[in-house]
């Protein structure tokens, strides 16, 4: 089994999530042209092409079971964000985090067995869709938030 090294834990998360998401691409179709989401690490400051997602670094939080400081839970939550031009509607950044969802409850057991990630309780939340000017284009752009416990 090829659970997730605690002193790696960042590193190994955002791997596993990013060759998830990339297996799982979400697109959608605009005036008949399919649109295809890419993934990035972060919002790219030059010549972005949208739709995209960005798959930020998990954030770790270490929380101790037992009164006497012994055992541990590692939590962590990982951030997605998702743009898509405004002139495709708030549909396209719905698929974008309905289709990720999707493929996340799919992979929830392959992710505790293989990974030792375990969903926490909510393990999924999205947060309103917004519009986002950057330059000359204007975005909607929505968040989801997965959190997880590490085995």
């Amino acid at each position: 089994m090829a659970v997730i090294d605690v002193d790696k834990i960042e590193t190994e998360v955002f791997a596993r999530l990013r060759q998830l998401i990339i297996d799982n691409l979400p697109s959608y179709e605009h005036n008949a042209v399919q649109q295809n989401y890419s993934l990035v690490a972060e919002y790219p400051s030059t010549n972005p092409k949208f739709p995209l997602i960005v798959l930020n670094s998990a954030n770790v939080k270490l929380a101790l079971i037992n009164l006497d400081g012994s055992g541990e839970d590692y939590e962590l939550q990982v951030e997605f964000d998702y743009y898509a031009n405004e002139k495709h509607g708030k549909k396209a950044v719905e698929i974008g985090f309905q289709s990720l969802r999707s493929t996340f409850i799919k992979n929830l057991p392959s992710l505790n067995s293989k990974d030792g990630l375990l969903p926490m309780q909510d393990f999924w939340e999205n947060s309103n869709i917004s519009i986002f000017q950057d330059g000359n284009h204007l975005l909607n752009t929505t968040s989801s938030l997965v959190k997880f416990k590490l085995r």
